[in-house]
This record gives structure tokens, sequence and C-alpha cells, in this order.
């Protein structure tokens, strides 16, 4: 749900919608106009956001990671004001309450694999790394939010959020004992893995890809002409094609080999959600299409992973064929 409303975030352009955190224009309910803000209120956030993003540049600085903390610096966007929107703001806010709703879950999740430490530990370590992961990803969104949504920490963001749904992911696989009664071949174990590993690749490009299409944006008459000589965007667009032939030869390979239904038919949604995410990336370059197409690339892309992660759990934990 967190990307689904992220697509939203996305689609409407509410990513700095609340320019402090955790916050939201100096409040913790946004302001209903504008008129409700002081008169310099754009030049007082920027300058408050400049000087936390300084002492998380010294931080960064103190424990070995330079690059990084140049990045940060010489992010130019540092110094962009931000106007008050309510739309933008309410979207953001709600992307922070749903946040907060998802942190409160998790905890509880937490609290109750406590029991499992007397069964199976994995469990509880599992849960407690997921809850970590979603706390630490609270912390990156502050951070991005505090670099004017800088492209590097926008795609750390996105990973770490990967990560606590995987490890939410691999407990409950462990509690409900799911695994697959029939054997696999190694192909469809390799074939199942190399297909995770370029999911993984696509969301980084994308991350990369999302930010050269931001700085574009407001030429929009000439994005098309201009983004294909990105090279990031070159192997976004032909691994988006590769991930297409990859997923249907893996349904392919699962179906061919007996495998439950269950799996057969998730392995059947990779290949349809990778064509319909295709054709979302191209409307992407087309004004008209923008809105819709952001609100559903986020979500489709993360839906893909969650499923391509667990049908290669399933097989990897499943008896090998010899």
């Amino acid at each position: 749900m967190l990307f689904a409303i992220g697509g939203l975030v996305r689609s409407t352009g509410s990513g700095m919608g609340c320019p402090d955190w955790p916050k939201c224009f100096g409040e913790y309910i946004p302001p209903a106009s504008e008129s409700e803000l002081p008169d310099n209120y754009e030049e007082y956030f920027k300058t408050q956001r400049i000087q936390k993003t300084e002492r998380f540049v010294k931080l960064l600085q103190t424990i070995g990671m330079d690059d990084l903390a140049q990045n940060i610096e010489q992010n130019l966007n540092l110094e962009e004001e931000h106007t008050f929107n309510v739309t933008k703001a309410y979207v953001e806010y709600g992307n922070r309450l749903w946040g907060a709703l998802t942190g409160l879950i998790v905890f509880v999740t937490l609290l109750a694999s406590i029991p499992f430490l007397n069964s199976d530990k994995r469990i509880f370590f599992l849960t407690l790394f997921g809850f970590l992961m979603v706390f630490i990803n609270a912390f990156l969104g502050a951070i991005v939010v505090n670099s004017n949504l800088l492209s590097g920490l926008v795609t750390i963001h996105f990973l770490a959020a990967f990560a606590a749904i995987s490890f939410f992911i691999l407990a409950r696989i462990r509690v409900k004992s799911i695994k697959l009664e029939s054997s696999v071949t190694t192909n469809l174990l390799w074939i199942s893995v190399s297909l995770l590993l370029l999911a993984i690749v696509q969301i980084v490009l994308g991350t990369q890809v999302r930010g050269i299409y931001d700085s574009l944006e407001s030429q929009s008459s000439q994005i098309i002409s201009v983004i294909d000589t990105f090279r990031n965007y070159q192997w976004h667009r032909v691994l988006a094609f590769a991930m297409l032939l990859l997923a249907s030869f893996q349904y392919v390979r699962i179906k061919q080999e007996g495998n439950e239904k269950s799996i057969t038919k998730l392995a059947l949604y990779l290949p349809l959600l990778t064509l319909l995410q295709i054709l979302l990336g191209v409307l992407l370059i087309y004004a008209n299409w923008v809105a819709f197409s952001k609100l559903f690339h986020i979500t489709i892309g993360a839906t893909i992973f969650v499923i391509q992660f667990y049908i290669c759990t399933l097989i990897i934990r499943a008896p090998k064929k010899v």
C-alpha cells in the first residue's frame, strides 16, 4: 500500500509538498492555506533544510562516506524554494501518516514474533530485521526531503523499502511453513535467481531515470529526444524487454516441471505485469499521460519484485531434481 501511495506522491509531484520533516510547514497538521504561513516561509524552510543537510554531510564525512557527502553538497536543488500547495502538502502528509501507521503495525508484528524465540528463532530475527529496515527507511525519508529529493538517496530509500518487504516475506514463509512439494531443476533455480537480480537492477536504474526525467520535465516537448541519449535510460529500456522474455521463460519452465498451481499462476502474472510496466514507461514521455503513468509505474514495479522474490524463495527452498 505504501508503494501505491508513493505512486500518488510521484504522480502529483508532491515529494516536496512538505519541505520539512517530520512536521509539514512547521506544523503536525499542514495549514489549509498559504495565508496561515509567515511572509518569508519559503526562505525559512529552505534555510532550515540546508542546515539539516549540512549536519548530515558532516556525519557522512566523519564515517568516511566522502563521495556521498560531496554529491549532496554539490546538489544545486538544495537552494530551491518550495511554494505552499495545499493538495501536494496533504498528499505528502497522507504518505507520512500511512508510513507512521506502517511503523506501528510492524512494531506489533515484532512483539507477536517474540514467542517464536522458543521454537524458531529465525522468524523473530527476520521480523526484527524487517522492523529495523522500516525505521531506517523512515530516517532515510527525512534525509531525502532535506536533500530535496537527491536521486542517489532516493535509490537507497527505495532499496531499503524492498529489503524490509523481503524480510517480512521470509518470516511469513517460515511461519506458514510454505514450501513446494514437487522438486525443481537447477536450470529453473538459475532462471528464477537471475530474474530477481534483474528486477533489482531495474529498480536501481528506474530511480536514476526518474531523476533524469524530473530534471527534464519542465521541457516536456523535448523529453522524447533528450532522455533517449542517457545511457541509464537506454539500459532500463533494454533490460525491461529482457525481463519480459525471462519472466515468460520462467513461467514456461515452471509449468513444464509440473509445479503447484499457486506458483504457476503467480509466474503467469509476471510477464503480464512486466508488459504493462513497459507500456506505462512509454507513456511517461507523453505529457497527457504522465500523471497516470507515474501513479501506477512504481506500484506495479514493486508488485513485480514482491511476486518474484516470493517465487524465487520457494524455488530455492524446494527439493532439487538429481
